[in-house]
Order: structure tokens, then C-alpha cells, then sequence
């Protein structure tokens, strides 16, 4: 029962789907998807822009997927819970498969982790007049790595609630790169 598995939705079943929030809305898109007993789903970014305890809620029901044995191809950049639920794991970098293996394989893979998904990125913000600079820090060699949005959302956010700030930089210091 998807009722059971996303309570929220039970104390909003008559609320157009417009004006529900975005996880309620994902967790609706989920639900509906179920409707036609699928042996296969794709799902992609299903955490996106949620709540810490409804990105856990999305685990769950992933969780529960695997166990009813719906094969489920998963395109998420929180690898906690990817790598959780799949059997296989692909990383793709600049339009092409770097890695392909077993999620043991790829927490085994130190280079593939470090050129391609672990960063020590790091965002420094700061308000110059009117203008928020969001500078991105010791980008990972290859790629954007996971944590590269979360700075830059960081960074943004601040920015939004900041009402002297009337434009926004992002620029980044270390290794550029093309993708």
C-alpha cells in the first residue's frame, strides 16, 4: 500500500497534484509509476531537492522495489543510496562509461572514487557590495563530483536570503575542465 509507504500522501489525497510540494510530488510521480505493476522503472534523480527525511522515505521505498524484485535503473548522484540498493554500478564522465562494476568494486576503486566522484571541494561565500561570490575550491581532477552542487546550492542559498545581494558570482579556483 503506497499510503502506508508515504503517509503523507494518505493526509493529502485530495489535494490537486500541482500544489503539492516537491517531495510530495515525487513521492506522487513514484506511486504512480507503481500503478501499472512494472517489471522495470527508471528512475532518475528521485532525491533531487528533498528533504533529508523524505530523501530517506525515497531510500525506503527503493529498499522495497528490490525486495518485490522490480528491477530498477537508477540515475542518482547520492551514492548512499545507490549504492545501497543496485547490484551493478556505472560512473560516467564526460559522456562515457569510466567505470563499470559491482558497488563493492567501485568502494574498492580508489582511483575511480578520487578522479571522478570524492572531491574536498570546498565553497567560500562571500558578499562584496551587492554581489555574493560563491568561489568553488579543489575541484575533483575529472569531474564535478558529487559534492560540487551542494556548494554551489549552498552558496545560492545564502545569496537568495540575502537582500543587499543583488547579483551572484560562481567561479572556481584549481584544474578546469570541460563536460
Amino acid at each position: 500500500d503506497m499510503f502506508a509507504m508515504f503517509p503523507r500522501l494518505k493526509e493529502r489525497e485530495h489535494t490537486e497534484a500541482g500544489v503539492l510540494s516537491g517531495g510530495e510530488q515525487q513521492m506522487l510521480t513514484l506511486c504512480r509509476t507503481l500503478m501499472g505493476d512494472p517489471d522495470l522503472i527508471i528512475i532518475d534523480e528521485p532525491t533531487e531537492g528533498l528533504a533529508p527525511k523524505i530523501v530517506e522515505l525515497v531510500g525506503q521505498f527503493l529498499h522495497s522495489l528490490k525486495a518485490k524484485g522490480v528491477s530498477v535503473l537508477l540515475i542518482e548522484q547520492k551514492l548512499t543510496i545507490a549504492m545501497s540498493i543496485s547490484d551493478r554500478a556505472l560512473v560516467m564522465g564526460h559522456g562515457a562509461i569510466v567505470f563499470e562494476g559491482t558497488p563493492d568494486e567501485l568502494r574498492a576503486n580508489a582511483y575511480i572514487r578520487k578522479e571522478w566522484l570524492e572531491s574536498s571541494m570546498t565553497a567560500e561565500y562571500k558578499v562584496h557590495g551587492d554581489v555574493a561570490v560563491i568561489t568553488m575550491m579543489n575541484p575533483p581532477v575529472n569531474g564535478l563530483g558529487l559534492s560540487t552542487r551542494i556548494g554551489i546550492t549552498d552558496g545560492l542559498e545564502k545569496a537568495n536570503n540575502d537582500a543587499s545581494v543583488k547579483a551572484i558570482v560562481i567561479t572556481g579556483a584549481g584544474k578546469a575542465f570541460s563536460g
